[in-house]
């Protein structure tokens, strides 16, 4: 594992959020990444009116921030609907296609556009390790080119092929926005920031 000067460390590591919807009426406008662990779900109660998120419904520990003195390189964003827990298909709802979702770091917009261009492999393949493995042996499609790409951060960084650089407790988000229509009933909604995260080693 390379070591960062310091006493801080690189790892690859992805942030991830979950949100319910069917709870917002109004707007069907949702922000992820802005609910840390142990709060409730603003768009519904379904993790538990008292214990709210967990582990496993985001691994965010500070509201719309890293905690310090953590940095972050986000490389792609990857978005994932679930009906109960399990993954659907890009081809099992129209979801995907009547979503817009942005990536906003400090009030800037490094990435938007419709929610199938950011489809997770989950999405896409029933079996997307074997698939993909075998369309990289073919058409030398990647794991990593699957879903919506950051843009290039710097050269000054030489360790990091691409990404967007989430600064210590930099504001950041994503924003999905779902239009009229369809069923929204025990659906969810997680999305994955895949990147190269700085930590303290001890």
């Amino acid at each position: 594992m390379p070591i960062k000067i310091g006493l801080m460390e690189i790892v690859n590591q992805a942030l991830y959020d979950t949100v319910n919807l069917g709870h917002n009426p109004i707007s069907r406008s949702y922000h992820l990444f802005c609910t840390p662990i142990g709060l409730e779900d603003p768009y519904g109660t379904e993790y538990g009116k008292w214990d709210g998120k967990q582990w496993l419904h985001t691994n965010m520990l500070q509201a719309g921030m890293l905690d310090a003195p953590k940095q972050f390189f986000a490389k792609r964003v990857n978005l994932l609907f679930l009906c109960e827990g399990v993954p659907l298909r890009i081809y099992e709802t129209s979801l995907y296609a009547r979503t817009h979702i942005s990536f906003r770091v400090a009030e800037k917009t490094y990435w938007q556009g419709p929610g199938w261009m950011a489809a997770s492999p989950f999405a896409l393949f029933g079996t997307p390790q074997e698939e993909i493995q075998r369309m990289s042996e073919r058409y030398g499609v990647e794991w990593d080119s699957v879903g919506a790409n950051l843009v290039p951060f710097s050269n000054k960084d030489a360790n990091f092929e691409h990404g967007i650089r989430l600064d210590v407790q930099e504001s950041f988000m994503v924003e999905a926005r779902i239009y009229e229509g369809g069923d929204h009933e025990n659906k969810q909604l997680a999305v994955h920031i895949d990147g190269d995260k700085i930590r303290p080693v001890l």
